[in-house]
């Protein structure tokens, strides 16, 4: 299938390849058959550092400036690095760039698809980087014996006469040759315009968003947070990719997604911390309290065999049922030092467990932690401290999203095991989370750190998109035994609550009434302001 030049929005189907028939089948390089960790070049360069970045931008500007005023559409590598301090020439950086490229998976089949349809491939680039620097990034993934042809080799670019140069070298009529790119210009109406036939591979960001996983807010947000916002957006791609490997499952639903892209990301880099805490501290268990402790548990399960974790089965109600005692009991034994995993709001659990068992050296790590905070209590999230008001978007997402599908328990059984709720507030979309998020925990996908899984849950409690939203309107979060809000704010009664807990940007009420609707989203902005005012002359009265 050849996508048609009007560009439908849609995630990259690999599925849709029938190459028999094509004499050669052609790849643009970066974004496509590989792409940066960095997202772009430029926070490449600023990864390594500010004076590097503006000393390689400003090169390659003087160089372009230059060449374009003598009627030159491309520039070469002497033309860069010759302006450039000598440590950093040619292999500075393709160093920088070998380290941050990750081969496509999707376009690695495509080009094994074309091979085995028996069509010729090539790479066609518009780079300073000559053929021989592209191979040597090939020969890296152990792709090698195809052909490159780049923009810095012939000084043409795409569209001034690269693909013309590609063909005559090569010897292919242009009716027979399909080109593969996500630039608009250079790899769809450049080779269309010539009669090559043009597949369009939408960019990491435009596959993000299409899919409905990232709004635009939200992925701008991660975007402007610098190397490690960037480096979170590769990650989400590179787990985005593996669903669509090698092609899309039939039916796969949002949630599905959600739980696969993000659930298991998240998940991995919570247990990856409590590991490393078991590693310096040598627990005799670690608790991970239900509900939200679930996917951490299967994460840590999955990637830690030999660790002593629990599932550790609590609420509220359980706290002061009189088989507690007992039934904590027969979990922890005579155990002299526990971990404690939770989302974490004011310590209950922490208080409770420490009172009945003060023999054990207890130590508690939340993902966000609101109240007194002691020696013995470590919360995990580092953005804890920058902005308290997004910590409790993305603890309320972590406590509605990734959580096990059970109702919650609220006793314990004369045989010691804790009864479920009978409550019908299961989600229609939770069993699917939970699918994605195991298959994606319980496969070689991507692994990232605190700081990353920190924004990437910002990101969507602030700037959710229109298609999660519709999923997760109706999702019930439990603040206390008595009262109950919606994760999306669709009612009167729930802005007016006091409820301190997720007023998402962007809230909305479900109502036909403009004027209503308009109120209400000025009366959610207020609230929303005064809780920040709140927040920083809490921090400025604790700080002095």
């Amino acid at each position: 299938m050849i996508n048609d030049p009007s560009l439908p929005k849609s995630i990259f189907n690999p599925s849709t390849f029938d190459f028999h028939g094509i004499e050669l089948v052609s790849f643009d390089f970066f974004d496509t058959l590989v792409f940066r960790d960095s997202v772009t070049h430029f926070q490449l360069w600023k990864n390594y550092s500010d004076q590097y970045f503006y000393a390689r931008f400003k090169a390659e500007a003087t160089a372009r400036i230059l060449k374009r005023a003598k009627g030159i559409p491309e520039i070469s590598q002497d033309d860069i690095y010759s302006r450039m301090p000598k440590p950093w020439g040619l292999e500075f950086e393709m160093d920088l760039e070998q380290k941050s490229l990750s081969l496509n998976p999707v376009m690695a089949n495509a080009l094994i698809a074309a091979q085995v349809a028996g069509a010729k491939v090539c790479i066609i680039s518009d780079t300073h980087f000559r053929a021989n620097d592209i191979q040597r990034i090939l020969l890296k993934f152990k792709i090698a014996n195809v052909e490159v042809f780049t923009s810095g080799d012939f000084g043409l670019t795409k569209s001034t006469g690269l693909f013309e140069k590609v063909q005559s070298s090569l010897n292919v009529s242009y009716e027979d040759w399909v080109h593969i790119g996500d630039n608009l210009k250079s790899d769809i109406k450049s080779p269309y315009t010539i009669g090559i036939k043009a597949i369009y591979y939408p960019h990491m960001k435009h596959q993000l968003i299409d899919c409905g996983l990232l709004s635009l807010q939200a992925y701008d947000f991660l975007r402007k947070s610098g190397k490690s916002g960037n480096a979170a957006i590769a990650g989400l791609f590179k787990n985005l990719l593996l669903d669509l490997t090698p092609s899309p499952e039939e039916g796969l639903k949002l949630p599905e997604l959600f739980g696969s892209v993000i659930g298991n990301l998240v998940s991995k880099a919570i247990a990856k911390e409590v590991h490393e805490m078991h590693t310096q501290n040598k627990y005799d268990f670690i608790l991970y309290s239900s509900r939200d402790g679930w996917l951490p548990f299967i994460a840590h399960k999955h990637l830690f065999k030999n660790d002593p974790i629990v599932y550790f089965k609590t609420s509220r109600e359980l706290l002061n049922d009189q088989r507690f005692h007992t039934y904590l009991e027969s979990i922890v034994g005579d155990s002299k030092r526990v971990l404690l995993y939770d989302i974490g709001w004011r310590g209950t659990t922490a208080k409770k467990v420490t009172d009945l068992f003060p023999l054990i050296t207890w130590e508690f790590v939340y993902w966000q932690l609101l109240g007194q905070k002691s020696p013995n209590q470590f919360e995990l999230n580092p953005g804890g401290l920058k902005n308290r008001l997004r910590i409790w978007r993305s603890r309320d997402f972590l406590e509605s999203v990734f959580t096990d599908e059970s109702n919650g328990f609220d006793r314990i059984g004369i045989d010691l095991k804790p009864q479920e709720r009978i409550r019908g507030e299961n989600s229609r979309y939770k069993s699917l989370i939970l699918l994605g998020a195991t298959r994606g925990i319980t496969k070689d996908s991507v692994q990232i750190d605190l700081d990353k899984s920190s924004l990437i849950l910002e990101s969507f409690a602030r700037f959710p998109s229109a298609e999660l939203t519709s999923y997760f309107e109706g999702a019930i979060h439990q603040v206390n035994a008595n009262s109950k809000s919606l994760l999306i704010t669709s009612t009167w009664c729930e802005l007016f609550s006091g409820s301190k807990i997720l007023w998402p940007y962007g809230s909305r009420l479900v109502s036909r009434n403009g004027l209503e609707r308009l109120i209400f989203a000025l009366l959610v902005f207020l609230k929303e302001s005064f809780q920040r005012i709140q927040n920083l002359l809490g921090r400025l009265i604790k700080n002095d």
